[in-house]
């Protein structure tokens, strides 16, 4: 006598329809990393694009002196000046905010330990860059505001 054998995976269907489902879930789920991953990679290529394109200039710069990110303005001054051969006649008023900012912050550190020589010498910077600011004058208050120096 032969007896009938219950079907194990129970509901009366097959083990491999059982498993469709979470096939599927994981499918899904794959396609959607992708896609993520897709687009996390178009955003890293467009940023660097858009890092490596961007020039110093007060067009591209105003919105950092507006925001008073001064330590920003500094950097990419910094980056972009090592680049470019006639950089100081392109980058304008907010490449002088970009000098007197370090100046300044230079003149206050060199101050404060003792090295007068060499604060003489950022203050004579700060100097040469304020010859250069007309429209951004507010934003060196804000500077000299922020390191504590007087005008």
């Amino acid at each position: 006598m032969r007896m009938k054998q219950k079907n194990r995976s129970g509901g009366g269907k097959s083990s491999a329809a059982a498993k469709r489902p979470a096939v599927r879930i994981m499918n899904v789920l794959i396609v959607i990393m992708v896609i993520a991953l897709a687009m996390t990679a178009f955003k890293l290529i467009n940023d660097l694009h858009y890092t490596r394109s961007t020039f110093f200039s007060d067009e591209n710069m105003s919105y950092t002196i507006e925001y008073e990110d001064f330590g920003s303005l500094v950097s990419s001054y910094f980056n972009f000046h090592a680049d470019q051969p006639d950089f100081e006649e392109q980058a304008g008023e907010c490449g002088k905010i970009a000098q007197y900012t370090n100046a300044a912050f230079l003149y206050k550190a060199y101050k404060q330990a003792g090295l007068d020589d060499y604060a003489d010498c950022q203050k004579e910077l700060m100097e040469d860059a304020l010859e250069g600011i007309d429209d951004y004058k507010p934003a060196v208050d804000k500077i000299n505001s922020r390191l504590g120096l007087e005008q």
